[in-house]
């Protein structure tokens, strides 16, 4: 029975070195597997670092590389370390989706002159900001900054929010890679209204002026309903009763694909 037993001992053995060998080799192939194809999960409430659909769409219709630099001061703060990982995961998670197209760096500027001064040529400069230390508020000269660049256009995120990164990226990314800027056409025919005000909140308050070329129509008795050439975007602005012609215009633009926003006084 002695060599009965050994020999069941023997198999059980190799059963069990042939199972753990199994299992290492699985657990080799998904660490392979995640280093290739990284996975987060996002279990914050608003799906804060969930990158939405309208963005994954915007990448993977680029044809353009973009450079995208996170300059990033050494010595960075508790509070804007956490900050820094989180963005960096994020840039890190937008190269991949991109297939290549976003080029990511991540550089920690000298502090000297030369490096202060070439920075400053593109628009980055150190910002101040308090942080707490021994319980006692201290400012603190830091780098936090995106700078995203294609050919000759260029963007400068300072400290940007965590709340609205993906927001501010999708922007920038659209702002220095379209080729010309979209016509946005606001159009009344209320003779009192009056376009600058309007005008002003959009270009500096939304900064629509930088990524939008905006015109306005003005709609008279004797000047027909005359929609600017290219414009992808047709807003009206307290319509009155438009002649029938101009509502087939309307029509037709929205027709062939044109987006019509329309803003009215509640009655």
């Amino acid at each position: 029975e002695a060599p009965h037993m050994r020999k069941k001992t023997l198999q059980r053995s190799s059963v069990t070195t042939v199972s753990i060998l199994a299992f290492v080799a699985i657990l080799a192939a998904i660490n392979v597997f995640l280093f290739r194809h990284p996975l987060r999960v996002d279990l914050t409430e608003n799906k804060r670092f969930t990158i939405s659909e309208g963005t994954q769409k915007l990448l993977s219709r680029m044809t353009d590389d973009v450079n995208i630099t996170l300059y990033v001061s050494e010595n960075l703060p508790p509070p804007a370390l956490i900050q820094y990982r989180d963005t960096r995961e994020f840039l890190e998670e937008l190269t991949m989706l991109s297939g290549g197209r976003i080029r990511l760096r991540i550089e920690t500027p000298k502090d000297d002159k030369e490096t202060e001064e070439a920075l400053a040529r593109k628009g980055i400069q150190r910002a101040q900001i308090n942080i707490l230390e021994k319980d006692e508020y201290k400012v603190a000269a830091i780098y936090y900054h995106l700078y995203i660049q294609h050919l000759d256009k260029s963007r400068v995120l300072a400290f940007p929010s965590p709340s609205t990164l993906e927001y501010q990226i999708a922007s920038a990314l659209v702002e220095v890679t379209q080729r010309e800027k979209p016509v946005v056409a606001f159009v009344t025919n209320d003779p009192k209204f009056r376009f600058g005000d309007l005008f002003g909140f959009l270009r500096d308050r939304l900064e629509m002026g930088e990524r939008f070329d905006l015109r306005h129509v003005s709609v008279e008795e004797n000047h027909p309903l005359r929609i600017p050439a290219k414009c992808k975007t047709l807003i009206l602005v307290r319509p009155r009763d438009f002649k029938e012609s101009d509502l087939y215009k309307i029509d037709q633009f929205v027709m062939g694909g044109g987006s019509l926003v329309v803003f009215v006084e509640p009655t």
